[in-house]
C-alpha cells in the first residue's frame, strides 16, 4: 500500500509541485496550508510522512513540529523545508527530534533519496521498539511464570511438608502418647490439608472460569444478605481476636442479580486480607452504596495499606504487594480470582489507600445483568 504524505506549505503553488512530484513517485498526499490546519488533520487521519515548511503565518514550522511531538506520542518522521534555511536551525531541528532537513527550492531526486531514507529508518525504529517491547512483556511474563512456580512450590511443600511430619510424629507415638496430644497432631494435620486444598480449589476455579467451563447460578438476593452469611462465617475469629468488623444493613433496595457464592468468595477474600494485614484492636468497616445503576460494595481496613503503584499490579495473576509477601501468603490467585468474578457479573473491583493509614477495597455490581 502506498505511504502518505502530509504537506504543510503556506504555498499553494509549491503544494501543489510539491503533490506532482509526490504522485509521480507513487506517494498518496494530503495538504494543510498552515500548522493549525495540519494539527487538525492529523487528529482525523494517519500520515506516513510529513514535509514542513518552515517560514509560515500565524505558527512557524518549528512551532507546528514541537506542537505534533507534544499532542501525539507516535508522530511520523517530519522533514523540515525551507527556502530560508541555515545550519542552526537545521541542528535546533534535528536535535528536536526532527527526520531531516531539506532546502528550497527542492530538487524531484533530492526530495525521493529523502523520503525513502527517513521512511525506512523510521520503519526499522518501530521494528525495533516492537520488538524491545515484545521481550520486555516476555521477560516480565517469565519473571512472573518463576516467582509463580516459586512461591506454588513452597505452598504445596509448607501444608505437604507438615502432613508428613505430624503424621510420622503420630504414627511413632500413637502406641504412648495422650490424647491431647495426639489430638494437636491429628488438627495440625486436618489444617495443613485444608490449606492444600484451598489452594488446589483456587488454581481449578481460576482455571474452569478462563476454560468457560464454569457453571454458574445467578438469582435476585439483597446484598446485604450475601454479606450477613459470609460475616457469620468470622465471628468465632473475631471473637477470639481484639478486631472488630462494623456493617450496617442498607437503608434502600440492594437487590442484586447473581451467583451469590461468586460475590461470597469476593467478599470472603477481601475480608480474609483485610484481616490477615491489619493490626490488633483495629476496625474493619463495610458499607454498601447505591450507585444509580449499581450497588457498591467497600471493606475498608486499618492496615499496612499498598504501594501506590501497586493498586492496579495486585489484580494481576501470580502477583501480591511487596508489602504483603510473606512465607504464609499465597501465591497471588485470590484478587485475581475476584476480578474475573466481577467481570463476569458485569462489575469492577479497585482498591485505594486511606488518607492515614489502610486501604479500601471496592467492589462494583450492576443492579441487572444485560
Amino acid at each position: 500500500m502506498a505511504e502518505t504524505i502530509l504537506i504543510v506549505d503556506d504555498s499553494i503553488i509549491v503544494a501543489k509541485m510539491l503533490e506532482r512530484q509526490l504522485n509521480k513517485n507513487n506517494y498518496l498526499s494530503r495538504v494543510a496550508y498552515d500548522g493549525f490546519e495540519a494539527l487538525k488533520l492529523l487528529e482525523q487521519e494517519e500520515v506516513d510522512l510529513i514535509l514542513l515548511d518552515h517560514m509560515m503565518p500565524g505558527m512557524d514550522g518549528m512551532e507546528t513540529f514541537k506542537k505534533i511531538k507534544e499532542r501525539f506520542s507516535n508522530p511520523p518522521p517530519v522533514i523540515m523545508a525551507t527556502a530560508f534555511g541555515n545550519l542552526n536551525l537545521a541542528i535546533a531541528f534535528m536535535k528536536a527530534g526532527g527526520a531531516d532537513f531539506i532546502q528550497k527550492p527542492i530538487e524531484g531526486d533530492i526530495l525521493k533519496i529523502k523520503i525513502q531514507q527517513c521512511l525506512e529508518r523510521y520503519q526499522l525504529q518501530t521494528q525495533l521498539q516492537e520488538e524491545k517491547l515484545r521481550r520486555k512483556v516476555a521477560e516480565s511474563s517469565n519473571q512472573s511464570k518463576t516467582e509463580f512456580l516459586t512461591n506454588m512450590t513452597h505452598e504445596l511443600q509448607t501444608p505437604v511438608h507438615g502432613i508428613m511430619s505430624f503424621g510420622k510424629l503420630g504414627l511413632k507415638k500413637s502406641l504412648g502418647v495422650q490424647p491431647e496430644k495426639l489430638y494437636f497432631y491429628f488438627e495440625k494435620i486436618f489444617n495443613c490439608g485444608e490449606r492444600l486444598s484451598r489452594l488446589l480449589n483456587e488454581i481449578l476455579e481460576l482455571s474452569k472460569m478462563e476454560a468457560g467451563t464454569k457453571h454458574y447460578f445467578f438469582r435476585n438476593i439483597p446484598f446485604s444478605e450475601i454479606i450477613k452469611q459470609i460475616l457469620d462465617g468470622y465471628q468465632e475469629r473475631i471473637k477470639q481476636s481484639s478486631m472488630q468488623i462494623y456493617f450496617k444493613r442498607a437503608a434502600f433496595d440492594d437487590k442484586i442479580y447473581c451467583d451469590p457464592s461468586l460475590i461470597g468468595q469476593v467478599l470472603q477474600r477481601v475480608l480474609t486480607n483485610a484481616l490477615a494485614y491489619s493490626p490488633e484492636g483495629s476496625i474493619i468497616r463495610i458499607t454498601l452504596t447505591d450507585a444509580q445503576e449499581h450497588l457498591r460494595a467497600t471493606v475498608q481496613d486499618e492496615g499496612v495499606g499498598i504501594p501506590p503503584d501497586e493498586l492496579e499490579s495486585i489484580f494481576e495473576k501470580f502477583t501480591q504487594s511487596s508489602r504483603t509477601k510473606t512465607g504464609a501468603g499465597g501465591v497471588g490467585l485470590g484478587l485475581s480470582l475476584c476480578r474475573k468474578i466481577l467481570s463476569i457479573h458485569q462489575g469492577k473491583i479497585w482498591a485505594e489507600n486511606n488518607t492515614e493509614r489502610g486501604c479500601r477495597f471496592h467492589f462494583q455490581l450492576p443492579k441487572k445483568i444485560e
